[in-house]
């Protein structure tokens, strides 16, 4: 029996979206359509890879806002992978990464976790790649993910979602449009974030000037002291010290209810810790090599990836506990907890040169290493004055940098607007010239049934 084939009126009406399920108004020449009605997904596989050559494309290589960064060799590929064409749009199906997206500009393979995108005549492959970062798109995306471990958007699902068409006329000028306005916003961005730099720049020299004296200099002389008042020290010296455990994730009793804070590496995001994602309770400490420690102590991290590039360090106040990976120094009386924070601060880079394990699966710093590394330590009364000089001159690059970083997201956000406005027709690329969008679509899919219908005549 031969295939019925759609009538131009069919593939229209089942490409309309129904007005109670349209996301906004739409100018009076635009439409609401299933994106599936306007985009094919390919389907084209292979589990070929003996042409080592060919471009492989993983969402490893794929970032929010900059889309395709870089591309592997499918060598070592394995298994059935997605092959695309140059043009196609690449759309990353797994959340947290729907954010992903680009526009191929060369043919290859990619991982089935991509889904490959082909727009059908009519719709601007650039026009598809915006849509995608809409708001309304995104939350939909999301929404209709499905999955515990890893949710994914199915190409069906996707393939259902409401699309803003208009004439390809309108299209284009609308990506021209866009893209005039990001690349103004990009270069803005590039100059705050040159900004930015100076910050982390002046961050570092303020510091280096603490610790070399320079910057307790004035106070030194009005206090009848020198440089030879200081002393290098081992941080093994500088107070005492504290590892921590994990109580027994087997027994409730050791967790539940617990008021007791249960510091991890996680928790390591801000200078002073007020509060832990997880808490213990006295029998977990009682019942695991976690110490229950009373006193203000400098925190620091000895095992995480994140000692690959970053050294962190904290300080916390009051009754805590830490796990394995963290260790806890409470400084000698003639040491401030703050002026300690900083030296540990100041010098982070120099101690993950100096003292990170080799050979290991997880980045870590050797104690012993650590504990023999060498500090400067001035007078407590010094001490003192250093510590109130950098709480004021950083507070101060602190305070401009959140100036700027406002900045920044400001850009952010302008280009969300200008997006939102593309697709609601706000942006004046509309002329009266332009066809109605149902009567192009209608137009396209009246070229479609007739080439269904010469094929299957041709058959």
């Amino acid at each position: 029996m031969a295939k019925k084939i759609k009538t131009a009126e069919e593939r229209l009406k089942e490409a309309l979206v129904p007005r109670e399920e349209w996301p906004y108004e739409l100018p009076d020449k635009w439409c609401w359509v299933r994106l599936g009605s306007i985009v094919s997904e390919s389907k084209e596989k292979t589990d070929d890879f003996s042409n080592t050559q060919l471009k492989y494309v993983g969402l490893e290589n794929m970032t929010k806002d900059y889309g395709i960064t870089s591309y592997a060799s499918s060598s070592g590929v394995k298994s059935t992978k997605n092959i695309f064409h140059s043009g196609d749009v690449l759309y990353g199906k797994l959340r947290p990464y729907l954010n992903k997206h680009d526009i191929a500009d060369f043919d290859g393979i990619c991982s089935t976790d991509i889904i490959v995108m082909q727009p059908k005549s009519g719709l601007s492959n650039e026009y598809l790649n915006y849509y995608l970062d809409l708001n309304f798109f995104i939350a939909y995306a999301s929404n209709h993910t499905k999955g515990i471990n890893l949710p994914r958007l199915s190409p069906q699902i996707l393939m259902q979602a409401p699309f803003p068409y208009c004439a390809i006329e309108e299209q284009m000028k609308i990506v021209s449009t866009i893209g005039e306005f990001y690349l103004k916003l990009d270069q803005a961005r590039e100059k705050v974030e040159a900004v930015l730099d100076t910050f982390e720049k002046r961050k570092a020299a303020i510091l280096h000037q603490a610790f070399t004296g320079k910057l307790s200099e004035k106070w030194r002389v009005e206090h009848g002291l020198s440089l030879e008042s200081w002393t290098d020290i081992g941080l093994e010296s500088c107070g005492k010290w504290f590892g921590g455990g994990t109580p027994s994730k087997a027994h409730p009793e050791y967790w539940d209810d617990g008021n007791i804070r249960w510091i991890t590496s996680k928790d390591m995001k801000e200078d002073i810790i007020e509060d832990s994602q997880m808490h213990i309770t006295f029998k977990g400490v009682e019942n695991s090599s976690a110490n229950l420690i009373q006193s203000s102590a400098i925190l620091i991290v000895t095992r995480s990836g994140i000692l690959k590039h970053t050294f962190p360090v904290a300080i916390v106040h009051g009754e805590f506990t830490v796990n394995q990976d963290l260790k806890a120094i409470i400084p000698l009386k003639d040491i401030d907890v703050k002026f300690l924070f900083y030296v540990l601060k100041s010098q982070g880079q120099r101690i993950l040169q100096q003292c990170m394990k080799s050979g290991t699966t997880v980045e870590s710093i050797n104690t012993l290493s650590l504990k023999k590394f060498i500090v400067p330590v001035a007078t407590l009364a010094e001490q003192r004055e250093i510590v109130r000089l950098l709480d004021d001159l950083l507070d101060q690059n602190a305070k401009a940098e959140g100036i700027i970083k406002k900045y920044l997201f400001e850009v952010d956000l302008l280009k969300k607007s200008i997006l939102a406005r593309a697709f609601r027709g706000e942006l004046g690329t509309g002329s009266t010239d332009d066809p109605p969008a149902l009567e192009e679509l209608k137009s396209y899919f009246e070229k479609a049934e007739a080439e269904e219908r010469n094929k299957s005549e041709s058959v």
